[in-house]
This record gives structure tokens, C-alpha cells and sequence, in this order.
């Protein structure tokens, strides 16, 4: 009895302390998805080939924000350590070299579209009528990479020195701004397509100024300093660049082998992923958290942040007993949601549930681990060479089992079944805690 009330005292203590950054990146969180919900409601009266547009272009300007935006969340990982420290001296001079590494890397990409645009419209479409609007829409959402990489920069150095109310503010701003840009372009002016990506440049654009304006560490430009923190930056961005590359690959081995089956079994699976990332928001923004919290305390102490990593993964239980009643109660109940969903295809959701509910779990799981205590001991480096052997795994199963939506499920379980072991036992092991070494 003794030992539960002192658990639970542990527990409180800790949510205390992570209470503030958890409810402002929870809302952000939040904010992001009902901006993404309701930009597709929009986006669905203006034409199926500008649909298709978008959702093409879409699929590249993610690969490149990932490019541009790496260098954000490197910095984010290093600023929270000299924050937990009480140096901010370091910090300036990082924010410029993660302004400088972001726009050298748009600058590639931009090169890129404009030297090759044919070739990349004609990679993802071969009708004409598409193309020409993907063409459109690419010439002029290319330049928001430049100001969403930049305030990236400034959105993590916020988010790590204990400023979180400010990109709170600045994704509220975002929302309305976005949403609001939107229906003047699209459906007032019927600007189309073109009306879009207008929208989402100049949304970017102001995001950038917002928190331009709200910044108050000051610049830094010492030439032998700037460089040391570039190849610093470039360390630790280069691994998780890779690692979403390959996670991205991962998804589309499994999107080729759903584009195989029945219409039911298609729908079944695109309204879990659809609806998976929005079931999940408290536990991604609670893996965002712990790379704040613990940061700061791994700048403090190695040994502060490992006797407190107990505590974070029984808060982190709770969030997934959360999510796993939400998943139960939306999945019973999704005719309610999607009116074109009955019969055959409600009751495949509730034979499936089971092999959804043990995935969600699992990948909870696996967020902490891998995006939470992993990412902030910066261990990438590890996480990318493991990844390969996950994909390898994947298309290897989906070679053996059978093509129906039981056996692609079952391969997702199986696949964050043996994520969870592995990352676990590192996690747990305590190597990863070497990994910071060269910044000290």
C-alpha cells in the first residue's frame, strides 16, 4: 500500500512539472488536425482534378518539408539541453546555423523543381489535365518551404526554452488565417488551385513573421562557432531525415499491397489510417513533451533524466488507456461518421478491431521509445539502421501471408510487435544515453 501511494505521489509530481508544455503541444496538436479536417472539406468543391492535383503535390512538398524541416527539429534537441543548463549563450548561434542549413536546403529543392518540373509532374501523372494543374500548384507552394523551414527553426528554440504559449498563439493564428485565406481565394475569388497554394504560402509567410517578431535571444554570427554548430545540427538532422525517408517507403510497400484488395477492405483501411493519427494525438504530443522535459534535464543531469524516465513511461500508459477507450468507441460506432459505411464494411471494422487495438498499442508504445527517449538521447543514428531491417521484414511478410485486410493488419502488429522489443532493449539498456557525448 505503501509503495502505490508513493507511486502515485511520483506520478503527480511529474505531470506537475510536464503539465505546462504537455497542454500547449497537445493543443497544437490539435489545432494542426482540425486545420488539416477542415482544409479537406474545403478542397472538396473545387474539382476532382485539382483534388488529384493536391493530393499529388501534396506528396512531394511532405517529402521536401521533411528535407527543409530537419534542421528544426535537430535544433530543438540541442537548444533544450543548453536551456536545462542555463546556457543560453550557445543558442543564437544555433538558431542561425538552423536558418542557414534550412535555406541552403530549400534552395536545392527549389533548383530542383524549376530545373526538372516536367520530370516530377510526370512521375506522379500522366494526364494532361492533372498535370497542368499539379504544375500550377507546385510553381507556387515550392516558396512556402522557405518560410515553414525557417519558422520551424524558431518554433523548436520556442518549444525548448520554455516559450511554448507563443507557438501556441502562432498555430491558432494559422488555423484562422489559413482557413479564412482559403475561402476568399477559393470560393469567393474561385482563384482554384492556384487559390490553394496562395492560401498556404502566405499562411507560412505570416507564421514566419509571427514568430520572427516574438523572438528575444538575439543573433549570434561567430564564423569558427557557426560552423561547429552546422556539422553539430547536420549530425543529428542528417538521421532523422533518413529515417523518415525510409518510414515513408515502409508505407508505401503496405499502400501497394491494399491497392490489391476489395473496395470494402480498402475503405476499411483508409478510414483507420485517416482516423489513427487524430486517435493518437495525446500520445505523439506527450513523445514531443518528453523530448522538451527530458532535454532539459539531460542538460542539467544524465543521472536527473534516467530516474526520472520511470515515471514517464507509467504517465505515458495512461494516455494509451485513453486512446485504446477512444479507438473502441469510435470503431463501434463509425457508420455514425462515415454515412456511406454499412453492412459488410462496418462489421469487417469490428472483426478487425482486436489486430487494431494490440497496433495502436503497440505503436504507442513505440512513439515514447522511439520519437520520445531515443530521438532526445539521439540515437538516430541506430533507429535508421533498424528501420532498413523493419522494411526488409515488411515486404517479406507480405510476400508470404495471404492478400486479404486480415493478413496486412497482422503485419502491422507483427511489425511494431518487433519495434517495441528492439527499441525497448535499447531504450532500457542505457546505451543510447552515450550518444550525446559530442556535444559536451
Amino acid at each position: 500500500m505503501a509503495y502505490i501511494k508513493r507511486t502515485i505521489i511520483d506520478l503527480k509530481r511529474s505531470y506537475d512539472k510536464l503539465h505546462k508544455i504537455y497542454k500547449s503541444i497537445l493543443f497544437q496538436g490539435l489545432l494542426y488536425n482540425i486545420m488539416f479536417f477542415l482544409n479537406s472539406f474545403m478542397m472538396g468543391r473545387i474539382g476532382e482534378y485539382e483534388i488529384s492535383a493536391i493530393g499529388m503535390g501534396m506528396q512531394f512538398l511532405w517529402i521536401s518539408q521533411a528535407i527543409v524541416q530537419s534542421s528544426g527539429a535537430a535544433v530543438g534537441l540541442l537548444v533544450s539541453r543548453n536551456w536545462g543548463k542555463g546556457d543560453s549563450y550557445r543558442i543564437p548561434e544555433q538558431l542561425v546555423s538552423s536558418i542557414i542549413v534550412a535555406t541552403f536546403k530549400f534552395t536545392l529543392i527549389a533548383l530542383l523543381v524549376f530545373w526538372q518540373t516536367d520530370r516530377i509532374v510526370s512521375f506522379y501523372t500522366q494526364n494532361p489535365m492533372i498535370a497542368d494543374r499539379l504544375r500550377t500548384f507546385l510553381m507556387i507552394s515550392i516558396w512556402e518551404l522557405i518560410f515553414s523551414g525557417i519558422a520551424m527553426v524558431y518554433e523548436s528554440v520556442f518549444q525548448n526554452t520554455n516559450k511554448n504559449k507563443i507557438v501556441s498563439r502562432v498555430y491558432l493564428m494559422e488555423l484562422i488565417v489559413n482557413i479564412g485565406l482559403v475561402f476568399l481565394l477559393v470560393e469567393l475569388i474561385s482563384m482554384g488551385i492556384a487559390g490553394v497554394a496562395v492560401a498556404s504560402l502566405l499562411t507560412k509567410l505570416l507564421k514566419f513573421m509571427y514568430l520572427f517578431i516574438n523572438y528575444e535571444l538575439g543573433y549570434a554570427i561567430r564564423k569558427k562557432q557557426i560552423w561547429k554548430q552546422i556539422s553539430q545540427i547536420l549530425r543529428v538532422a542528417t538521421p532523422i531525415l533518413i529515417e523518415s525517408f525510409l518510414w515513408n517507403i515502409g508505407s508505401m510497400i503496405i499502400v501497394h499491397s491494399i491497392g490489391r484488395l476489395s473496395v470494402s477492405e480498402v475503405t476499411v483501411y483508409s478510414v483507420f489510417v485517416s482516423t489513427l493519427y487524430v486517435l493518437i494525438v495525446p500520445v505523439e504530443a506527450y513523445a514531443r513533451t518528453i523530448k522538451v522535459y527530458l532535454g532539459q534535464l539531460f542538460g542539467k543531469s544524465n543521472e536527473i533524466a534516467r530516474l526520472e524516465i520511470k515515471n514517464l513511461i507509467r504517465l505515458n500508459q495512461v494516455a494509451i488507456f485513453l486512446v485504446i477507450i477512444a479507438t473502441i468507441l469510435y470503431f463501434f460506432n463509425v457508420e455514425h461518421f462515415y454515412r456511406s459505411i454499412e453492412g459488410d464494411t462496418s462489421n469487417l471494422f469490428i472483426q478487425l478491431l482486436p489486430l487494431m487495438l494490440i497496433y495502436i498499442i503497440f505503436k504507442c508504445q513505440n512513439e515514447l521509445v522511439s520519437n520520445g527517449l531515443l530521438q532526445v538521447g539521439l540515437d538516430n543514428t541506430f533507429k535508421c539502421i533498424f528501420e532498413c531491417i523493419v522494411i526488409a521484414t515488411t515486404y517479406l511478410l507480405l510476400l508470404v501471408l495471404n492478400e486479404d485486410i486480415f493478413s496486412i493488419f497482422l503485419v502491422l502488429v507483427i511489425i511494431e510487435i518487433i519495434r517495441f522489443v528492439v527499441l525497448s532493449v535499447r531504450a532500457y539498456g542505457g546505451k543510447w544515453l552515450k550518444k550525446a557525448s559530442f556535444l559536451d
